[in-house]
């Protein structure tokens, strides 16, 4: 079996407390809920889209923020792109080699914040 690299990176355009605040404002509907489902991001048993489905989904989003924020990791790292701006880019990065798993443990994660890209915006 062919393995392949993987790599994903999110801007960080702000602080964790803004990111967070973020996810406590967010409007999740259920075409979203649908959607992360059919991407396999996210999972879930049954088939009613109630507010407790919302909040375990915020809950799921809010700890995957905190592992995006989390420098002391292993499989994460951050870089800093400058283009002759005032003000340079921020970035933190996860991936490697994977045949068909996640890359790294914060891979899910990365791919939760990454559906719902308005928390980093």
């Amino acid at each position: 079996m062919d393995a392949y690299l993987m790599i994903s990176a999110i801007e960080i355009k702000h602080n964790e407390e803004t990111a967070l605040r973020k996810v406590d404002e967010l409007v999740i509907t259920e075409n979203d809920m649908t959607n992360l489902c059919d991407h396999g991001v996210w999972q879930y048993e049954g088939d009613e889209f109630t507010p407790e489905l919302v909040e375990r989904i915020k809950a799921d989003l809010r700890e995957a923020v905190k592992v995006v924020y989390y420098s002391g990791r292993r499989d994460t790292t951050r870089f800093y792109v400058d283009y002759g701006k005032t003000t340079e880019r921020r970035f933190v990065v996860t991936g490697g080699m994977s045949d068909g798993d996640a890359p790294t443990d914060a891979w899910d994660s990365f791919c939760l914040v990454e559906a719902f890209g308005s928390v980093m915006e």
